[in-house]
């Protein structure tokens, strides 16, 4: 017995880590802000990887030295604060006898100045969804001053493409929607990424930052209005003239400090959120549909349309997020073949908890990979039709690393998507993705267009997939996937799991009740450990 009290310490210790990976810290909780959420009267703070502590405990959180209020969650946003003020914050995990259990560090945090605001309507904008509000908003936008705020009322404001600065909001009321123009000429030619590759693109509908002359630092959005890039008007229109590839609902370049809450973004000519090189950023009760008209159910006629896309970016947390999507729900990229090395930027520190991924494919981490992807976490998250929960993907060519993955207290559904080159199963890792029919005899050098993925966690899962594999897990002959670890992951599907080019697989806890095919198929694959 005093070993499982051992084993149960230590895991509630890892469930309280910090909010990135690698923080040096003496407590059980650690407390911090989240990136970009502190305005002058609120800020987000963040001490866990989501989801709620059990019944017989509660989190208290105290500002100054006084408690401010208890939750189940591990995180809490603090409203009503003074501008300009200075306040300490700090958490303590308590029973039911609100006896202590763990008190996290002491939290200090500066409001920023009252804001002065920039409506738009002061600057013409007409908001009649007709008008062409572009000018007036854009007008808006170079006039504010730092730390200010751009409102945008209720209304439809048809605009092309706005370029937004550093040390800046864009609060978007509710009843507000910001529509994207359909014509070309209101989307100037600019350098951007996509697919892993630097190049020309159509200016998306949200930009701030740029590739080389700067970024954009310590810039929100808010609110609880929408962004609709009207991508469906733009999508052939952008193919067909041809000039650069599509554009995005939002692009963020070499940004810092940045934070989209409450808004909903609607369908994209391309990939929706799209952050750039960026660090720092937070995505939090935010609503992304690249699939359907919310309003009439009608799919929208778009394509890769990624919901949210992590680009070489560091340090992104998001949660209480909603992603529908008829491709990605979520992407997370470094870089693609020879420009990705070139370039060489990581993607590291990515944490996604306590979202819904509707439709869509999953969490998926490449196939652009070749500036490496580190420390992902996806932690209770709800799942309904998508293709898989996870996928690895990570072709020849692409070079690079991704390690350090963990998927745990996941529920998955699907009763949709059949498998194809693009997905191969509820839980994927695929070194031969996009291949219809790989041949798994001819044999590539090792060298720099080798991808390598190792050290994969996926705890506490259920998925119940009405076709396909429940697990597709292959490797290249020449460099197995190794060191991927089950515990407690029940999975009813067609076809159980199947295995190639694998070292080091352990599953633990594990069912695997196919509805047809086989349990188990492993093919040239070593230490493996079934339930033991």
């Amino acid at each position: 017995m005093k070993g499982i009290h051992i084993l149960v310490f230590i895991l509630i210790l890892n469930s309280l880590i910090p909010v990135f990976a690698g923080e040096p810290t003496h407590y059980a909780i650690r407390l911090s802000t989240a990136p970009g959420s502190t305005t002058s009267q609120s800020v987000s703070l963040l001490w866990g990887e989501g989801g709620k502590t059990d019944d017989d405990h509660h989190y208290s959180i105290y500002c100054n030295g006084k408690l401010l209020d208890t939750t189940a969650m591990t995180y809490y946003d603090v409203k009503n604060l003074h501008s300009d003020s200075s306040y300490h914050f700090q958490v303590k995990l308590q029973n039911k006898k609100n006896k202590v259990i763990y008190n996290s560090n002491l939290l200090y945090v500066r409001t920023s100045l009252s804001p002065k605001y920039f409506n738009i309507k002061d600057f013409g904008a007409v908001g009649d969804g007709k008008s062409l509000d572009t000018k007036a908003i854009q007008q808006a936008i170079d006039a504010c001053n730092k730390q200010g705020i751009v409102v945008v009322p209720k209304g439809v404001y048809l605009t092309g493409a706005l370029f937004f600065k550093s040390y800046m909001t864009l609060y978007i009321k509710e009843g507000a929607i910001l529509k994207g123009s359909s014509d070309l000429a209101h989307y100037p030619i600019v350098r951007s990424r996509f697919e892993g590759i630097e190049g020309s693109q159509y200016a998306s509908l949200i930009n701030g930052g740029t590739l080389l002359s700067g970024g954009i630092q310590e810039f929100s959005i808010r609110g609880k209005g929408i962004i609709d890039a009207n991508g469906e008007n733009l999508i052939n229109q952008q193919k067909k003239e041809g000039l650069g590839y599509r554009g995005r609902i939002l692009s963020l370049m070499n940004g810092e400090n940045i934070c989209l809450e409450g808004v909903t973004f609607l369908q994209s000519p391309a990939w929706g959120v799209h952050f750039i090189y960026c660090m720092g950023v937070t995505i939090k009760d935010v609503y992304i549909n690249t699939r359907f008209d919310p309003e009439t159910g009608r799919k929208y006629k778009i394509h890769n349309g990624d919901g949210l896309t992590i680009d070489s970016s560091k340090d992104i947390v998001v949660y209480n997020t909603t992603i529908s999507s008829q491709d990605d729900n979520v992407s997370i990229k470094s870089g693609r073949d020879n420009d990705g090395r070139r370039v060489a930027k990581s993607t590291d520190n990515i944490k996604l908890f306590d979202c819904k991924f509707l439709g869509g494919f999953g969490v998926v981490v490449g196939s652009e990979m070749a500036g490496n992807v580190r420390n992902v976490l996806v932690n209770n998250c709800f799942y309904e039709n998508t293709a898989c929960v996870s996928q690895l993907k990570a072709p020849w060519g692409r070079g690079g690393v991704i390690e350090n993955i963990t998927f745990k207290n996941i529920v998955h559904t699907d009763s949709i998507h059949h498998d194809n080159m693009w997905f191969r199963g509820a839980i994927c890792i695929d070194q031969y993705y996009g291949i219809e029919n790989p041949d798994y005899t001819v044999r590539k050098e090792v060298d720099e267009n080798m991808p390598t993925i190792r050290d994969a966690w996926y705890e506490n899962i259920t998925i119940s997939k009405k076709y396909g594999f429940g697990m597709y897990l292959c490797g290249r002959p020449e460099n197995y996937v190794k060191n991927i670890y089950f515990r407690n992951v029940e999975i009813h599907s067609e076809n159980g799991i199947y295995g190639r080019h694998l070292d080091g697989i352990h599953l633990k806890q594990t069912k695997i009740i196919p509805i047809t095919g086989e349990t188990f198929e492993w093919v040239q694959t070593q230490n493996i450990q079934i339930n033991q």
